[in-house]
């Protein structure tokens, strides 16, 4: 990524993108839910020993909702729940390190899973996407690529994959984006108490106080709760305990 990585962190931890960035027009089965008519979803965010958890939660019918649960984990780590849905469940997820090469530049390292199988080469779609030297062949030298008919039938880019989308956005700030200038909204609060944590977790350090998310006992290194999920819930029924009967098992 051809920026810092705290803007590449921001992207992982917004997901009122979805429905504007990675707009499908054509039918996706895959991503069926960038076509829900609710594309402000509300957030419940809830902070952890490790960093936090947020539901974006969309009102998709009267008595149903859409809730996807994401995870920002210390220090530069966002799960996000991607992945193909399976009668209505999430078969696994993705994190993606943001890891600073210097304040320019960060590498990026997309790791999947399922749950229900081992993953293979042939279950990657990244592979294609980056060169050699692991630099993205769609970038900000080639404008990604971008085709303006695609935009006008396909999507609401016209760059091809979610991968080189978010690069889009997220590099042609600049290197470092002037955050003086911004115009924060409630749709930016998971984004708003990320940047607090982390400017809290360094300004402890500075004290002379552990950060959080370490783990020095292997009695506690049981990150089960770490887990992205998506579950299609009716109003009275609470995405937190089903989220965590899920976790348990119960």
């Amino acid at each position: 990524m051809e920026c810092n990585y705290l803007q590449a962190l921001d992207g992982d931890c917004d997901s009122s993108h979805l429905n504007f960035l990675h707009k499908i027009f054509k039918p996706d089965g895959r991503h069926g839910f960038l076509r829900y008519e609710d594309q402000s979803p509300d957030f419940e965010i809830d902070q952890m020993e490790f960093g936090f958890r947020v539901a974006a939660i969309r009102k998709i019918a009267p008595d149903k909702r859409y809730v996807r649960l994401s995870q920002f984990v210390m220090p530069f780590i966002g799960c996000v729940p991607v992945g193909r849905e399976v009668d209505g469940e999430l078969d696994g997820f993705k994190a993606v390190y943001q890891v600073p090469a210097d304040d320019h530049h960060t590498w990026r390292y997309d790791f999947f899973f399922k749950w229900s199988k081992p993953m293979t080469k042939d279950d990657s779609s990244k592979r294609d996407f980056v060169g050699a030297d692991y630099r993205k062949l769609r970038n900000l030298s080639n404008n990604y690529l971008q085709d303006r008919q695609m935009q006008k039938t396909v999507n609401f880019t016209g760059i091809e994959e979610f991968l080189n989308q978010d690069a889009c956005a997220t590099e042609s700030m600049g290197p470092i984006v002037d955050r003086t200038k911004e115009h924060l909204g409630a749709s930016d609060s998971y984004v708003i108490q990320i940047r607090r944590f982390l400017l809290k977790a360094v300004k402890d350090l500075q004290a002379g106080k552990q950060p959080p998310g370490l783990v020095y006992d292997a009695a506690q290194a049981d990150f089960a709760r770490i887990r992205c999920d998506v579950a299609y819930l009716p109003p009275n029924v609470s995405w937190r305990t089903f989220f965590n009967d899920k976790v348990t098992g119960a």
